[in-house]
């Protein structure tokens, strides 16, 4: 009986949710680095990008975006390739945003940055921070989100963006496995019957 509890306990807590966490670097995207530059592949970290959005290699001195680099880690990193806010995001679930790095893209002048963490359209926290020509830590916070905007204003870089997504879509629930616990469950519940059946008709004995 105990062993059957242990496993239910197992099961549960698989069932319950899982999550996806990890420092993205960008280095690990198909046909990226050298003179390549790609869009992020949709679904990479578990995660929706932004069109436009390109993964270059900045550390490579023969790659045609050698000149900003090197990389804070690895030899890619995300830049902004129109000037605008990323978005990044996932379609059904939360995650929630550590830590990235970055910096301004052919700038050493200080400019204001900005990440925005959004849940289905209502924002829920806002992080201010200032970027240069080096590269920049930003602290994230545990807050579960949807969406999250980063805006440093014209082109910036960044890299070793840290998420942890936890959605039913990204590690799938298969609805197989809440049976078996529901079927455990039962199974439980049949034998301690019968245990204290046993035990009252053994004590009218």
């Amino acid at each position: 009986m105990r062993r059957m509890f242990a496993g239910l306990a197992l099961l549960l807590a698989v069932g319950a949710g899982q999550a996806r966490a990890g420092v993205l670097t960008f280095d690990d995207i198909p046909g990226s680095g050298n003179n390549n530059a790609l869009f992020v592949p949709a679904g990479y970290g578990g995660l929706d990008w932004t069109l436009g959005l390109l993964v270059v290699d900045i550390t490579n001195p023969g790659s045609p975006w050698g000149g900003a680099g090197p990389a804070f880690s690895g030899q890619n990193v995300l830049t902004n390739n129109w000037g605008g806010p990323a978005t990044i995001s996932v379609s059904s679930g939360t995650f929630t945003f550590s830590e990235v790095e970055t910096q301004n893209w052919y700038s050493d002048v200080p400019r204001a940055g900005q990440i925005n963490g959004y849940l289905n359209g209502s924002l829920q926290f806002t992080i201010d921070y200032t970027a240069n020509g080096d590269w920049t830590h930003v602290s994230g916070n545990s807050i579960a989100i949807d969406t999250l905007v980063i805006n440093g204003g014209n082109y910036f870089l960044l890299d070793d963006l840290n998420v942890n997504v936890a959605t039913g879509s990204a590690v799938p629930e298969p609805a197989s496995m809440r049976l078996l616990a529901l079927g455990a469950v039962g199974m439980a519940g049949y034998r301690l019957r019968r245990r204290f059946a046993k035990a009252e008709s053994v004590a009218a004995a």
